[in-house]
């Protein structure tokens, strides 16, 4: 428990101050934090690759069909997108 609380960010000197309780309590209310952080990152890194294609290019929602796919087939549809804005066929 005393690895997983330093590697939140809680201070040697506030895990002894706590009961196991509130350290528990702490570290599931950072990861939490970290994750909805992450969570709203990776929406405006989407945004910021969205802005970078025209109107025309569109993109599949990303909780449709593709849900379920690895990324090796979203790196195929990838640079099938890529070979088609180029001209390709």
């Amino acid at each position: 428990m005393y690895r997983r609380a330093l590697e939140v960010g809680i201070l040697p000197s506030e895990f002894w101050n706590m009961t196991i309780q509130e350290a528990e309590d702490t570290v599931s209310s950072r990861n939490r934090q970290k994750s909805d952080e992450i969570y709203t990152l990776s929406g405006m890194i989407r945004v910021a690759v969205l802005s970078c294609f025209s109107a025309e290019v569109k993109f599949p929602d990303p909780l449709d069909e593709q849900k379920g796919q690895d990324w090796k087939n979203s790196k195929k549809y990838l640079k099938a997108l890529q070979n088609k804005q180029q001209g390709g066929a």
